[in-house]
């Protein structure tokens, strides 16, 4: 497996040349296709899960299927998307408000011609004419989003931690801010486990933090290419968090 800057050598440097180049279906969209999938399912399927509460679970993610076998592997989404317009993220949840009220209306017709035929009718949308709904699954995609965000920051400072040798680092930092254990320890009770003083234990992990950090800018920085939009997204998750 490729390490994530042999990623990035092998890849665009921004989520907007990245998207240049599967319009352009040359060499590479494939794969650059593939690594948005891997973005994007997540939040896509979270959109998808709000509208589908209380159904069938497997509807959601037939519906997630659709809207990229529809939008996504056809093209559809990255041809028209304008520059110009706006960043990328907002016009795709703008686009599956679109997908979700044009397959509801698909609906509505089948439901009108009464198709004997299951096969041909459409996925049902259940609350695709609620604004509040909308608005909540809107929610749910940025919060998946965050969370694949935050997940690569963390998959980039392990690798560099593993390779550097800073193990007792990363465990540290693990224990301080990622424990399912109930009531946090102390930094004299984690220090203990690996035979560290209170101090020392507490530094150790700080050290984490700003790689932590920094990676969460060198992803931002890498898809968004403007230390402004770079900002205005931190910023975001500030508020998010």
């Amino acid at each position: 497996m490729l390490s994530h800057r042999e990623q990035n050598d092998a890849f665009p440097a921004t989520e907007t040349a990245e998207l240049d180049g599967i319009v352009r279906e040359g060499e590479g969209a494939a794969e650059w296709c593939e690594r948005f999938a891997r973005r994007y399912y997540a939040p896509v399927l979270a959109f998808m899960s709000v509208l589908t509460r209380g159904r069938d679970s497997a509807q959601a993610s037939d519906l997630t299927q659709a809207f990229f076998a529809d939008v996504v592997v056809t093209g559809r989404l990255f041809r028209c998307y304008k520059r110009s317009a706006g960043s990328f993220r907002p016009y795709l949840k703008q686009s599956l408000r679109n997908y979700v009220r044009s397959a509801a209306r698909r609906r509505d017709v089948a439901s009108a011609a009464d198709t004997l035929d299951d096969s041909a009718r459409p996925i049902e949308y259940f609350e695709a004419s609620s604004q509040e709904s909308l608005l909540e699954a809107e929610r749910a995609f940025h919060q998946a989003w965050v969370k694949e965000l935050l997940d690569e920051a963390l998959n980039r400072v392990t690798e560099g931690c593993r390779k550097s040798g800073m193990d007792t680092h990363l465990e540290l930092f693990r224990a301080w801010h990622l424990s399912n254990e109930g009531a946090r320890s102390s930094w004299k009770e984690l220090g203990s486990r690996f035979g560290l003083d209170e101090r020392s234990a507490r530094e150790r992990a700080r050290t984490v933090e700003s790689q932590f950090r920094k990676a969460i800018r060198e992803i931002l920085r890498e898809r968004l290419g403007s230390d402004q939009d770079v900002n205005e997204e931190l910023a975001t998750l500030r508020e998010l968090l």
